[in-house]
Order: structure tokens, then C-alpha cells, then sequence
């Protein structure tokens, strides 16, 4: 019992000491300089030059993918938001101190630069509009606004009066931003069930108190809280209740820990979308640059159509041409799918938000980016450059893709779908899995050139199968020149070989788009044969689990199938496994044709089910 009452004595005096420490003005003081050093290490001048934080920490761990940056990350948004709740407690206790009011807003102005920057660098908050905040405008405006905030935290550590009204216009208008940010952000919190923005709510509470400690005195006195001075009791009651240690700590505790969840797992909840849909849909996509070509396109394709994919990059830059462009898709009985190359236009996240509201269900989703999977193959630089080092084993490479596409440029394009509930499109050539992993809903197999249809529909459908996901086939180039695509026969071919083998869309990619012709690169012959096509669909109903034969390949093996000597991730040369990988599948094709699939160990869908799924399975080390 003396031990424990003992210990009980010292716990309360350290408590007690900790408790003057906080109370001390020059804690406040101390603070503030702290969160002025870290706002400035973390400042980011221009979209160019990158902060101190980024130079030291890219020289020392890597890139912004790997394993090092993220848990930095995280203990960044704890920091931000553990100090943030600190602050307000230490402001609650300090509101009524006249005494303490030029150190409240010192320390809060400094904080708040500190909060903005990190979040700019590390992209802590605001993800609905990580599009904007990494526009170069938009970087630059919030590098000067956390200059003057800073200097502003400078000032308020002086004898200079003018400091106090300087933090005081600043912190005002700060608060409005981060209001009108905060209610911007709820909108997606509660729509989509994006995570709640606790940063941005911990920064309005702080700039409130902030502001309320140095009007305290005059809010008291005023006619306009009279009523409650009258009901002081029961106020004074929840007043006190609420400022309790105990009572306020739950409360933080209560916020602080379900975000916290949300943002170590920031996209848990967008990564997989909802399984893959019934319905078909053929059509052409328009690669051309004017509105009268794609009215002169829809015109002709309209009545033997449903889908009609508006893949023009100039367009895709234009807002009111390609509203155009939709609203006469539409209103010609098609559905859209809209190509962007990436989001790097303010008005693209307006867009976005109104693009179901304005056409419906009639707008299928976003062809965003392209070919993610051959470029890896072909141009791996283009996914980003790693440091060298970084990628040494298939799970590096795998890891690189899939972060590649979630934090580039510490924002995504594809997250900005995800978190929109729009479903995101591409066409590929290979890594068909790994493009499904990242998050596309769907995958256009590009039958072209001398690709084997049936060992490209494998390892697509094999990957949709097993994401539960949808697919489809468009159909590009066979020659490098005019005429460009296959002849109509052949493309009917490949478009009833598409939807006897479960694809959810068949598309025909109509690039280029010269002056002198019609209709793109489509001849009357390809368009007769799409008319056929059409009929086909109408008098066969499209068939399910065609396929009951699966091959299965090993964890993050990034091989592109494109012959014994082709790389793997485009980083690596070929293996052992590769030449005996190729003799399988060729072996199986022969087999079983166009009834078989290529999956991976790592398949998402539980084992049982998978031999639910198929009647056979063989594995790459050769055991069943």
C-alpha cells in the first residue's frame, strides 16, 4: 500500500509539473517558434523547386512510393493533429487570460502555416481537391499566404501592436478558408463515405479559439449573450461539465481515432468498386477534335450503337466543347465514357461533380490515362523514375506500380473517381491484373497487330474474373499506316469472338482523325460491319462463365507475354519460369482455347471459390 500510494504521490507530481509547463507563456512561445521551423522546412515555393522536407527525405529514402514516405506521412497527420488537439485544450484553459492572448494567436498562426504546408507537401487533407492544391497557382498562392502567416506569428512575439490586429485580420480570414473547405470536403463525407476531414476541422476550431481569446472580454459583455448570463446556471453547468479533463479527453479521443483509422487506410474504401455488371455495350471512340465531326459520327453510328467513348485529348481540355459533344451523344440515345488524360484543370473537379447529374446513368465513367500497363513494359520511366536500389525483387516493381498511381505527385487522378463513385476505364496491352489492382473497373484488351486474341482474352477476363470485375475488347490498329485498322470482315470477327467470350464491351478505336475523311479511319465497310454486329447481339444473348480452366502465376510476376526474351515489370530480363510459363500456356491454349483463364496466386477471390469457379487448375510449379 505505501508503494502504491507512493507512486500515486509522484505520478500526480509530474502531472502537476506538466501542467505548469503548459501554463507557461514561454511554452506558448517556444511552440510557436517550433511550428514556425517545421512550417518553414516543409515550405513548397513553386510546383518546380521542392521543399527542404522533400529534398532531405528523397535523399535519404526514396521516392514519394515507398514504405519509408508513407509511415513519414502518417506520423506527419498524427503530429498535425495530436498538437492541433493539444492546442485547443491548452486555448480553452487560456481564452479568458488577456495576459495569454498575443501567444494564442502567435502560436496558432505558426501552427496553422505549419498544417498547410505539410498537408501541400504530403497531402494530409483536402483530398477531394488534390487536383487544385497541386496546381501551380494554387501552390503559389498558399506559399505566400504562409509566409504572411508566419511573419504574422513573428510579429505577435513582439511588443509591436500592430502585430495583435495583423493576427487578427489573418486569422479571421484564415478561418473563413478553412470553413469553406471544410463544408466543400463534408459534402464528399457524406455523399460517398469519404474519410471525415479532421484536420481541416481541428484548424477551424483553433482559428475560433484563437479569435475568441482576444474578443473574449467583448463577447461576455455584450447585450447579445445577456440570455445566457441570465440562464448562467444550467449554462455554467454544461460549460463546466464539457471542460472536465476527463469529459473533453473522450471527446478528442472520439475524434481523433476514427480518422486516424480512415487516413493510414485512405483508400481501403475506393480500391475495390462494385462487381461487374450484365449489360454490353459496342461503339467507337472518337478521336477527333471538333464538335461537327463527332455530330457527323454520332449521326452515323447511332442507330447501331450504345456506347460512344469520347477519347479526344484537345477535347478533353475544352469544357463547353465537350459538354457539347455529350449532351448530343445522349440525347442520340447513347451512353458517354469521357477520356482524360489527367486532371490538371480547375474546372475538371466541378465537372466531375456534375457530370452524373446532368447526364444520368447515360455517363458510364472516365477512360482516364492509357495503356498503364504496356508503358510499365515499354517505358517503365514513365510510371516514375526510382531510385536506384529501390526496385531490387517483382514485389518492388509491383509495389511501384500500384503506389504510382495513389500518390504521384502526392495526389491521384484515379482516387479522384474512386472517391466519386465513378467508374474509371482504360484499354491495355498487358499487365491486365495489375491494372485491375490498382482500381480500374474495367479493361479494354487491345486487339491489334499479330496479338493472339485468345492468350490476351485469358489473362483480361482471367483478371476481371477474379477482381469481379468487367472487361471488354477494343479493337486498334493492324497497320502502322492507312488503312490503319483491319478490314470489316475481320473486325466483325474479332467483335463476335469478343461477346461469345463474356466481354462486356467491344469498342473500336478510330485514331487518327485526318481533314479529309468522314468518319475517322472507318470506311463504310467497318460501319456495315458494325451493323452486323448489332444484329448479332440482338438475336444471341451474350454468354457467361465461358471459361473453366484457369492457369495460375505466381505473385507479382510482371511478365508481358509477348515472347520467350520479353521483360518483366520492364525491369527485369527474363527468367527460368519464363520459357516454361510460355510452353504451358501455349500447351493449354491448344488445349482448351478460348474456354481458359490466367490468374495470379495472390487472386482476391477466396480458394474456394476459385475452384468453384473453374472444373480445372494448373499452377505454375506445376502442382494441381
Amino acid at each position: 500500500m505505501h508503494h502504491a500510494s507512493s507512486y500515486s504521490v509522484k505520478v500526480r507530481n509530474k502531472y502537476a509539473r506538466f501542467k505548469t509547463a503548459l501554463a507557461s507563456k514561454w511554452t506558448a512561445r517556444i511552440g510557436t517558434i517550433v511550428f514556425l521551423s517545421l512550417a518553414l522546412f516543409f515550405l513548397h515555393p513553386d510546383s518546380v523547386y521542392r521543399s527542404y522536407f522533400r529534398q532531405v527525405l528523397i535523399s535519404l529514402v526514396g521516392w514519394t512510393n515507398s514504405a519509408t514516405w508513407n509511415l513519414i506521412r502518417n506520423v506527419t497527420y498524427v503530429f498535425c493533429l495530436a498538437s492541433g488537439l493539444l492546442l485547443i485544450a491548452i486555448f480553452l484553459k487560456k481564452t479568458k487570460d488577456s495576459n495569454w492572448r498575443k501567444e494564442i494567436l502567435a502560436v496558432n498562426c505558426a501552427w496553422t502555416a505549419f498544417v498547410i504546408q505539410a498537408s501541400l507537401v504530403l497531402g494530409l487533407q483536402w483530398e477531394a481537391f488534390d487536383v487544385w492544391i497541386t496546381m501551380p497557382n494554387i501552390v503559389e498562392v498558399f506559399f505566400w499566404g504562409t509566409v504572411i502567416l508566419l511573419l504574422a506569428s513573428v510579429l505577435l512575439l513582439t511588443p509591436f501592436r500592430c502585430g495583435r490586429w495583423f493576427g487578427y485580420f489573418l486569422t479571421l480570414t484564415t478561418l473563413i478558408g478553412n470553413i469553406v473547405a471544410l463544408f466543400l470536403i463534408l459534402r464528399y463525407w457524406v455523399l460517398y463515405s469519404n474519410p471525415f476531414p479532421s484536420l481541416t476541422f481541428v484548424v477551424v476550431i483553433t482559428n475560433l479559439l484563437a479569435l475568441y481569446s482576444l474578443e473574449s472580454e467583448r463577447l461576455l459583455n455584450s447585450r447579445l449573450l445577456s440570455r445566457f448570463k441570465e440562464s448562467k446556471g444550467k449554462f455554467h453547468q454544461l460549460k463546466v461539465f464539457f471542460t472536465k479533463p476527463k469529459v473533453f479527453s473522450l471527446v478528442l479521443a472520439l475524434v481523433l481515432l476514427p480518422s486516424s483509422a480512415a487516413f493510414f487506410l485512405p483508400y481501403s474504401q475506393w480500391s475495390r468498386s462494385a462487381g461487374g455488371t450484365d449489360e454490353f455495350y459496342t461503339g467507337v471512340s472518337f478521336c477527333g477534335r471538333t464538335t461537327d465531326e463527332a455530330k457527323r459520327l454520332i449521326d452515323r453510328v447511332k442507330n447501331f450503337t450504345n456506347v460512344f467513348v469520347v477519347q479526344s485529348l484537345p477535347i478533353s481540355y475544352d469544357e463547353k466543347t465537350l459538354n457539347e459533344v455529350c449532351d448530343y451523344a445522349v440525347a442520340s440515345g447513347l451512353n458517354v465514357i469521357v477520356y482524360f488524360r489527367m486532371f490538371d484543370e480547375y474546372w475538371q473537379i466541378n465537372w466531375l461533380d456534375s457530370a452524373e447529374a446532368r447526364w444520368g446513368d447515360n455517363f458510364l465513367g472516365v477512360y482516364l490515362y492509357d495503356e498503364p500497363g504496356g508503358l510499365q513494359l515499354d517505358q517503365p520511366e514513365q510510371i516514375g523514375r526510382p531510385p536506384s536500389g529501390l526496385i531490387e525483387s517483382y514485389s518492388d516493381a509491383a509495389n511501384w506500380f500500384f503506389n504510382g498511381f495513389w500518390s504521384f505527385r502526392t495526389r491521384s487522378d484515379l482516387r479522384m473517381l474512386k472517391m466519386r463513385s465513378i467508374k474509371a476505364y482504360v484499354s491495355d496491352y498487358a499487365l491486365y491484373w495489375f491494372d485491375y489492382k490498382v482500381g480500374y473497373d474495367a479493361v479494354f484488351v487491345q486487339f491489334g497487330w499479330n496479338h493472339s486474341r485468345p492468350l490476351h482474352i485469358a489473362l483480361c477476363r482471367g483478371a476481371a474474373n477474379m477482381h469481379q470485375r468487367d472487361w471488354g475488347v477494343i479493337v486498334t490498329w493492324t497497320y502502322r499506316g492507312p488503312p490503319y485498322i483491319e478490314s470489316g470482315d475481320a473486325l466483325y470477327s474479332d467483335a463476335v469472338l469478343a461477346y461469345d467470350n463474356g466481354a462486356n464491351y467491344l469498342l473500336i478505336f478510330n485514331h487518327p482523325y485526318a481533314s479529309n475523311t468522314t468518319y475517322g479511319i472507318l470506311e463504310e465497310e467497318h460501319l456495315a460491319a458494325m451493323s452486323r454486329f448489332w444484329d448479332y447481339i440482338k438475336q444471341n444473348p451474350r454468354p457467361n462463365d465461358v471459361s473453366d480452366v484457369a492457369y495460375v502465376l505466381p505473385e507479382d510476376y510482371g511478365y508481358g507475354f509477348r515472347g520467350p526474351n520479353d521483360k518483366i515489370w520492364g525491369r527485369f530480363e527474363a527468367d527460368d519460369l519464363t520459357n516454361k510459363t510460355c510452353l504451358d500456356l501455349n500447351k493449354l491454349l491448344l488445349q482448351f482455347g478460348t474456354r481458359l483463364d490466367v490468374i495470379y496466386e495472390d487472386g482476391l477471390l477466396p480458394y474456394n471459390q476459385v475452384t468453384t469457379r473453374y472444373n480445372e487448375i494448373f499452377v505454375w510449379n506445376e502442382t494441381k
